[in-house]
């Protein structure tokens, strides 16, 4: 699984994900459309994590823990926006 952002007309691939790797996680922790896509190499399948689940889950943690994910989403989104 590629993942890739737009840089201009083209496409860049910013990470490659190995079999049973996460992707689509920053949008739960902030609720912020998508920074890239998640393009699959060949025959994939994916499990979904519904928001309503995951913000379920993430109210059981730690109020310092649900914040420094955020400050972390953040700081990516930030370091890896393209123009």
């Amino acid at each position: 699984m590629n993942i890739v952002v737009q840089d201009g007309d083209q496409e860049v691939v910013v990470n490659t994900l190995a079999a049973r790797e996460i992707f689509g996680e920053m949008t739960l922790v902030d609720g912020q459309p998508r920074s890239a896509a998640a393009v699959a190499k060949g025959g994939t399948t994916c499990v979904l994590i519904s928001k309503s689940d995951f913000a379920k889950r993430l109210a059981k943690a730690d109020p310092f823990v649900r914040a420094m994910l955020k400050v972390l989403s953040g700081r990516l989104r930030h370091a890896t926006h393209r123009s």
